[in-house]
């Protein structure tokens, strides 16, 4: 029994003696093939292909200066791709790839192309709580149906006792569904944020609007919808200023501010009072913060 135990332990021995004379002479990987470059912002993904044999590559090392420092990323053999990230875009970058075997001895080292990350952008915080006033005059206003008795005018006029009404009567003028709107025509590119609005004080609930949206054109003819509001916005007090703040400040031209829905989704819609407003602004240059902290 002694002899079998002493047997089976130096089989073991010589087998692992054998491992490890066979790993000290692991061959050195083979080359890696194109090696290229994306860059994103903030950052880079470089990419490289493996040859057939990549077996005997345990993982790749990609290393890049940074502040005069020596950076390494290792990717392992399950991986063709790295990405680097807190680079800034004023700088260009260089990229050595190298791949290692299980001993750590390296391949040969292929250089990447020159490049740089994609700039971070300036981000624009709003502030909801600081409106800035647009002053609107009746000749910049269109309104896609309108009551003649209850004009576009009243709703600039000040007074939340007047109203707009859009066609009703059939017998007057050509009455036209949901949406609704009122156009605003600046002579340049303006910006707007939200809207402020009465109800009419003596019409009835069921007309109010309760749903919105906003369109912008530069040409006054092709339209694009840059924001929806909720459903089933309030309709009640008549006599509170509803304040509807978009998502952002837009900048155009012209503007569509369409009723695009009432608690009864009547052919018909009336307000009292409609102004428009610009939200304050605070800009980030996410660019600028990333070079300050650039290490």
């Amino acid at each position: 029994m002694l002899k079998k135990l002493l047997y089976a332990g130096a089989a073991a021995f010589m087998l692992l003696c054998t491992c490890q004379n066979e790993d000290k002479n692991l061959p050195v990987p083979s080359d890696l093939t194109n090696v290229r470059v994306y860059p994103r912002v903030g950052g880079i993904t470089v990419k490289w292909d493996y040859p057939e044999d990549s077996t005997k590559t345990l993982l790749v090392q990609v290393r890049y200066v940074k502040n005069g420092r020596t950076i390494t990323s290792n990717a392992s053999l399950f991986s063709d791709s790295v990405a680097i990230t807190g680079l800034i875009n004023k700088l260009d970058y260089i990229f050595e790839v190298q791949p290692f075997n299980a001993n750590m001895v390296g391949g040969k080292t292929i250089i990447s192309p020159v490049t740089k990350p994609i700039k971070r952008p300036t981000v624009v915080t709003y502030d909801s709580d600081k409106k800035t006033p647009v002053v609107l005059k009746a000749d910049m206003l269109d309104t896609y149906t309108q009551d003649p008795e209850a004009p576009k005018e009243n709703l600039i006029d000040g007074n939340i006792s007047t109203f707009w009404h859009t066609a009703w009567d059939e017998s007057v003028s050509v009455v036209a569904p949901l949406p609704h709107w009122v156009q605003i025509n600046f002579q340049e590119p303006a910006k707007i944020g939200g809207i402020r609005y009465f109800f009419r004080q003596n019409g009835d609930e069921s007309s109010r609007p309760n749903k919105w949206d906003l369109q912008t054109s530069t040409d006054g003819v092709s339209w694009v919808t840059v924001w929806k509001s909720k459903d089933n916005l309030p309709t009640a007090p008549q006599n509170k200023e509803q304040i509807l703040p978009f998502d952002k400040n837009y900048q155009s031209k012209f503007f569509r501010i369409r009723i695009v829905g009432t608690q009864a989704m009547d052919v018909y819609t009336h307000l009292s009072e409609l102004a428009v407003y610009f939200m304050a602004e605070r800009f980030t240059d996410l660019e600028a913060e990333a070079e300050a902290k650039y290490k």
